[in-house]
């Protein structure tokens, strides 16, 4: 079942001790990861681009990364819990384009959305829909790269975020805010 957006702008958050807030964020942004294989690029520090972390939950807070054995996806800065969409650019009518990890529509009488942890979680690659089980496996690696779009769906409704190459598929479906 669909997940309707509530269209709405994360609000302000405000930091109760400034100079240790500011030490942490300048810690934490010195530790980040590059993004660039996530399909979510990782530009620097919140110096660089004129983000501010205070912001709100954004695209700096998720890291998604394929490989051969699946896809992990870590997720900072949210105590939402999301679901994971994964929809391939790919042709919807023709029958080898696997949307049933969409999240939003079956396909072969498979439908699967991946629950996952307030953190983030992790899909096991797995080789037939058959034992795909939610929230734990995928069809997809790292032979997708490039080829995916990914949304993360709020359990408890509310907006949406989608990124990567179909992105497209969940901003016109769900109205997602496009990173």
């Amino acid at each position: 079942m669909p997940h309707r957006p509530l269209h709405r702008r994360p609000g302000r958050r405000v930091a109760h001790s400034t100079g240790l807030w500011l030490g942490l964020v300048a810690a934490f942004v010195g530790c980040s990861e590059d993004k660039e294989s996530t399909g979510i690029l990782d530009t620097g520090g919140a110096s660089d681009t004129g983000t501010d972390p205070g912001l709100g939950f954004g695209p700096e807070d998720v890291d998604l990364t394929l490989s051969a054995n699946g896809i992990a996806i870590a997720i900072r800065e949210s105590e939402q819990l999301f679901s994971l969409g994964i929809a391939p650019d790919c042709d919807i009518e023709d029958p080898s384009c696997w949307l049933a990890e969409s999240c939003l529509d079956e396909q072969s009488s498979y439908e699967f959305c991946h629950p996952l942890a307030a953190n983030g979680g992790t899909l096991r690659k797995v080789g037939t829909p058959s034992e795909i089980t939610e929230g734990a496996n995928t069809l997809f690696d790292d032979s997708f790269e490039g080829q995916l779009g990914y949304a993360l769906i709020p359990a408890e409704g509310g907006e949406c975020f989608a990124w990567g190459t179909n992105k497209a598929y969940y901003v016109n479906a769900l109205g997602c805010t496009a990173w």
